[in-house]
């Protein structure tokens, strides 16, 4: 055999074995760069702890409840349906979200009731009524929450979207430690035009009289009611 034929046969076979050898090579996965970046991953949803939500608190304290139950508003905005419920015609409620965990870190609530939470509200005119008849020019400043929703566990940025339901009469459990989101309520009508609201809650002090109860502020609306 002359050495012409043998360096035709070598190569044909280093031809043959990078053509099997390619054969075995695996297409690029759908959405995959081919240049070799991975595809870009999709965060995951985040659940802010309670003590890290920006704001003041309130410190709920039913009648007869052994434990009360922290929340800090954390959104707020118009809307004419909620939890299931829709406002009288010329109304719309504001649906204050809050943020609510155990009074206490190391132990949880069987059934947080969050009862008799009121809304107060500055009006931009005419005065607050006292009393249930009100003279004329004046407004119903505080108003008490309906509907009131269960608490849940519900992503940041979700609350606005979420499935809530009417638990005006039932508590809902929370576990030790946990933070979870609620929305309150409150029916306003379309006349009035405040420039300020706070959340008021019942204490172990004061726990009927609306005018006692201790208030924080709820964050600038960024919707209007139209």
């Amino acid at each position: 055999m002359s050495h012409r034929w043998s360096a035709t046969v070598a190569v044909g076979s280093m031809l043959l074995l990078a053509g099997c050898s390619g054969g075995d090579r695996e297409d690029p996965a759908p959405g995959a760069d081919p240049g070799g970046t991975p595809p870009p991953s999709v965060s995951a949803p985040a659940y802010t702890p309670f003590d890290e939500f920006p704001g003041d608190e309130l410190l709920h304290t039913g009648i007869g409840e052994p434990l009360g139950v922290r929340l800090k508003p954390v959104d707020a905005m118009w809307t004419p349906e909620l939890a299931g419920e829709s406002a009288a015609a010329g109304q719309h409620f504001l649906a204050v979200y809050v943020a609510t965990t155990g009074e206490l870190a190391d132990r949880g609530v069987k059934s947080a009731r969050l009862t008799g939470v009121t809304l107060r509200i500055t009006p931009a005119s005419g005065t607050c009524g006292k009393g249930l008849r009100l003279k004329e020019g004046e407004i119903d400043c505080v108003t008490e929450a309906y509907p009131r929703s269960q608490l849940a566990e519900v992503a940041d940025g979700e609350w606005r979207n979420f499935a809530w339901t009417n638990m005006s009469v039932m508590g809902s459990p929370l576990q030790r430690g946990e933070t979870r989101i609620g929305v309150f309520g409150f029916s306003l009508p379309d006349t009035v035009d405040p420039t300020g609201f706070e959340l008021c809650a019942p204490t172990e002090e004061h726990p009927v009289d609306t005018t006692a109860f201790p208030c924080v502020p709820v964050k600038a609306l960024e919707n209007s009611r139209s």
